[in-house]
């Protein structure tokens, strides 16, 4: 029973591969906003939430283009 239930650990085709970065990635480059609007609203200080959503689009460049990418 267990079997049926772990993935078997076989590679993704391209388009699979390339539909699933795609969504992980718009997911990401949705919190850059979110995170800006929240830590400067927050009480954190405007710099800090600039800081940590510049972070995050980093993290988001890295992956390849942005947002609409």
């Amino acid at each position: 029973m267990t079997s049926l239930t772990l993935p078997r650990g076989t590679r993704l085709s391209e388009a699979s591969w390339q539909a699933r970065h795609r969504i992980v990635s718009r997911f990401l480059w949705f919190h850059v906003p979110i995170f800006l609007v929240v830590g400067i609203l927050g009480p954190r200080s405007p710099w800090e939430a600039v800081l940590l959503s510049g972070a995050v689009a980093v993290w988001g460049g890295a992956g390849g283009p942005g947002p609409v990418g």
